[in-house]
C-alpha cells in the first residue's frame, strides 16, 4: 500500500488520463458552469429534502467552477482570487461548500463561521417549506440560503461576461 501512495502523491495537473481524455474533461469550463446551472434549476419545485440536498450541490459545484477556469486556462487565478476577495457571497459559497465536504474549516473565508438554520414561518412564505425557511448567518448578516445561491449564480454570470466568456 505504501508503494500505490509514493506514486500517486502529488496533483494531477499536466498529467495525462489513461486514454489520453476523460470523459468528465469533455466541455472544459463550460460543462462545469452548466452543471452549476443545472443544480440551481433544480431547487424550484423540489421538495424539501431535495432542495436542501441540491442547495449544496449547487454550492460545491459553484465553488468548482472556479479551479475549472483556472486549470483549463480561461482566466487568470489573479481575477478569479480578485473576484472572490471582492464579494462576501463567493466567499460564503466557498466556506458553504467546503464546510460540507470537511465538517470544519481550516481556511475560512469570513472572520468567524457561517451558520446554517431553519427558521419557523407561522404565516407560511418559507423558502423550504410553506413553515420553514433556511438561512444563512456570517459576519451580523442573515441571508435566505437561496437568494444566496441566486445571487451566488449572478456574480459568476457577470464574472464571465466581463471575461468576454458569457453573453
Amino acid at each position: 500500500m505504501s508503494d500505490l501512495r509514493s506514486k500517486i502523491r502529488g496533483p494531477y495537473r499536466g498529467k495525462q488520463p489513461e486514454l489520453g481524455w476523460s470523459l468528465h474533461m469533455t466541455g472544459g469550463w463550460q460543462s462545469q458552469f452548466e452543471r452549476m446551472c443545472r443544480w440551481h434549476d433544480r431547487l424550484d419545485g423540489a421538495r424539501p429534502g431535495d432542495k436542501i440536498d441540491f442547495l449544496y450541490a449547487f454550492f460545491e459545484n459553484a465553488f468548482h467552477l472556479r479551479d475549472w477556469l483556472i486549470d483549463t486556462g480561461a482566466v487568470k487565478s489573479a481575477d478569479v482570487d480578485h473576484l472572490f476577495a471582492e464579494s462576501e457571497v463567493m466567499r460564503l459559497c466557498r466556506d458553504i461548500a467546503n464546510a460540507h465536504k470537511h465538517y470544519s474549516l481550516m481556511r475560512p473565508s469570513q472572520p468567524m463561521p457561517f451558520t446554517e438554520l431553519r427558521e419557523y414561518q407561522p404565516y407560511g412564505g418559507g423558502n423550504l417549506t410553506d413553515s420553514q425557511s433556511l438561512s444563512v448567518l456570517s459576519d451580523g448578516e442573515k441571508y435566505d440560503a437561496f437568494d444566496l445561491a441566486s445571487r451566488v449564480r449572478c456574480a459568476w454570470e457577470g464574472f464571465l461576461k466581463q471575461a468576454g466568456l458569457h453573453e
